[in-house]
């Protein structure tokens, strides 16, 4: 429970930005110290004197809350920007339908202790409505008088337990405490008070997981502007002395940036930026790359195009696409697909055939809508392929494709909700002589774990293990890189909280053995890898020096070898690789000043050429 900061906040009409108003203290390096973090699912609850569902306020609140989940999810970001919150282990929200409670008689007056009891009242009506290790319920009130608590601050954020998290920020009045203050919009009070308690909220639930050096819970200190996250770390900067907070971004090299324009050095954290990039080889020199281009469209180029050796021209799939793509080769080579979360939060699939060419629009794919990161796709058979994907309270949820959709199955129940989305590899389990997804992903805590799962979720191996790690070293805020050797071995790896680049390697018996460091720089974004040999394994990411790093075995990990590709400028985000047979690597990363994507080639694993795709524009 902490106070809160009187400001206004606009996240879709925002004011000019002044630099003379900017006045920030020297940041404080903040610290994880293991607790929970959530992707929010948003429950809104009403209570008091509200005419119905369509009251303006409700309707209003209701816009605003959808907004905000979507801003978190990373839709209508800035160029190569991304939510600060990312950062922390946050990969999106959404917004359940709102709960409406007019029921008398209402207190005379409300203390911070009536809103657990209050929710508690609406699940006991509302059969299903319970608490999860995602679900952040926020009670708003209105025409209810307010007691001296809410002298404290107008908002606050608490919890009846573990996973069991509330907020309450009541609707300003026009007179008496809480008010929504001369010449301020009540709406947009109330919307600065609830994006601070959700952000808070969903970085750090039970004020466990983040402090400064000092000790202080950074991540809820709303009340000292100390830096550009450490303040709110909720996508706000402060200015002093103008008792304003404008929206900011996050970039690779570790500025933030003001939406409505100004630049600040931050200096705690670097971002986890992501470049909404995917390659799949169908066969041998054949290349096909999709993206998200800057009109939020699926973009597709293809190699060859009309003449051999020769790229196609990019063309847009259509669609209005969030985060990044995911395309897998079925049928040996026939069809592929490519599967994208919409700005819905549900998942999207577009297919091509190499009798008729690609089908005529996007399918939704089951009736998820809380869904965040970006989908994995893997081949699992000829004519298959399952997609995983992180879904609200729970590592991932599963779909898969064998001619038909099938529903989503629901992913491991007895762990804590997930950090980092999930990514997918392939191995062949000789006694059912059947292939399964390994599963990587990342918990609440940023735990990096593995999950065996059969062809309809079920384990045949152990259902979830912790990949252990060395001293502070295993937590993650990104999603792994993975590759399989001979779909027997699967070599990950993983961005450390230091930064670092970490290999793990596991022979498909359940037992990971420890992070190993690599120790060939910092990174941010992350880790991609592929395999095409039984001893290779590369894997490539982006350095804080903007360039493109290539590690890589020939003897089944008895040695790495590392080395910079050519510099072809800056580079930001997440790589996409792709292998269409031995030797051949095809590398694609998105240039930070043009956009443009940088195609890096190899004929022998070592020696690389590269090229720029001028017609391409990634978001």
């Amino acid at each position: 429970m902490r106070k809160l900061c009187y400001c206004l906040t606009f996240l879709t009409t925002l004011l000019p930005f002044s630099g003379a108003a900017l006045a920030v203290h020297a940041p404080m390096p903040l610290i994880y110290h293991g607790g929970p973090v959530m992707s929010p699912v948003i429950v809104p609850i009403y209570w008091g004197k509200f005419s119905g569902p369509t009251d303006p306020i409700i309707t209003g609140n209701q816009d605003y809350l959808i907004a905000l989940a979507q801003f978190m999810s990373g839709a209508n970001m800035i160029a190569d920007g991304e939510p600060v919150v990312r950062q922390y282990g946050v990969w999106g929200a959404s917004v359940a339908p709102p709960i409406l409670d007019t029921t008398t008689p209402l207190p005379s007056v409300m203390n911070f202790s009536d809103v657990a009891p209050e929710i508690a009242r609406v699940q006991q009506a509302h059969p299903g409505l319970s608490y999860g290790p995602s679900k952040l319920f926020i009670l708003t009130t209105n025409g209810i008088a307010l007691s001296s608590d809410y002298d404290q601050g107008c908002g606050f954020h608490s919890n009846a337990g573990s996973g069991k998290y509330y907020a309450n920020v009541p609707f300003p009045p026009q007179t008496g405490r809480c008010a929504k203050g001369s010449g301020k919009a009540a709406d947009n009070v109330w919307q600065q008070r609830v994006s601070h308690e959700i952000f808070e909220a969903s970085t750090d639930p039970l004020h466990t997981a983040w402090f400064d050096a000092s000790g202080e819970a950074g991540l809820d200190e709303g009340a000292d502007p100390m830096g550009c996250f450490d303040s709110f770390a909720n996508n706000f900067m402060y200015l002093g002395g103008s008792d304003l907070l404008y929206v900011v971004a996050s970039f690779v090299d570790n500025k933030a940036t003001f939406i409505n324009g100004g630049t600040v050095s931050c200096g705690i954290v670097t971002v986890e930026q992501y470049a909404p990039l995917a390659v799949v080889s169908r066969a041998s020199n054949t290349l096909d790359v999709f993206y998200q281009g800057t009109d939020h469209a699926l973009w597709h180029k293809p190699f060859p195009g009309s003449f051999p050796g020769t790229w196609g021209a990019a063309h847009s799939l259509g669609g209005n696409m969030a985060g990044t793509p995911s395309a897998v080769s079925i049928g040996n080579g026939a069809a592929m697909h490519v599967v994208a979360f919409g700005t819905s939060n549900g998942l999207f699939d577009r297919s091509w055939r190499v009798i008729d060419g690609w089908s005529p629009g996007f399918v939704q794919v089951g009736s998820s809508a809380f869904l965040f990161g970006s989908p994995s796709a893997v081949r699992t058979d000829t004519n298959r392929f399952d997609v995983f994907a992180q879904d609200a309270g729970l590592p991932f949820v599963q779909a898969y494709f064998d001619g038909s959709w099938h529903e989503f199955f629901v992913g491991p129940t007895n762990t804590s909700n997930a950090g980092a989305p999930p990514i997918a590899v392939p191995f062949w389990d000789a006694s059912a002589s059947t292939t399964y997804p390994v599963v990587l992903w990342s918990d609440q805590t940023l735990m990096t774990k593995a999950s065996y799962t059969d062809r309809n979720n079920s384990p045949v191996h152990p259902a979830t293990s912790a990949l252990t790690y060395p001293a502070g070293n295993g937590r993650t805020f990104t999603p792994m890189g993975a590759a399989h050797r001979d779909f027997q071995i699967v070599d990950a790896f993983s961005i450390g909280l230091d930064r670092n680049l970490y290999r793990n390697t596991n022979i498909i018996t359940g037992n990971w053995g420890a992070w190993a460091n690599l120790g060939i720089g910092t990174f941010v974004g992350a880790p991609v890898a592929v395999s095409w040999g039984t001893t290779r394994t590369d894997a490539f990411v982006v350095g804080t020096d903007w360039k493109l790093y290539h590690v890589f075995t020939s003897d089944s990990g008895s040695s790495w070898f590392s080395q910079i590709l050519p510099d072809t400028g800056r580079l930001i985000g997440t790589p996409a690789v792709a292998s269409w047979g031995p030797s051949r690597l095809d590398v694609f990363a998105k240039g930070a000043d043009d956009r443009n994507i940088r195609h890096y080639y190899s004929n022998d694993g070592s020696n690389w050429s590269s090229e720029t795709l001028t017609d391409t524009t990634v978001n």
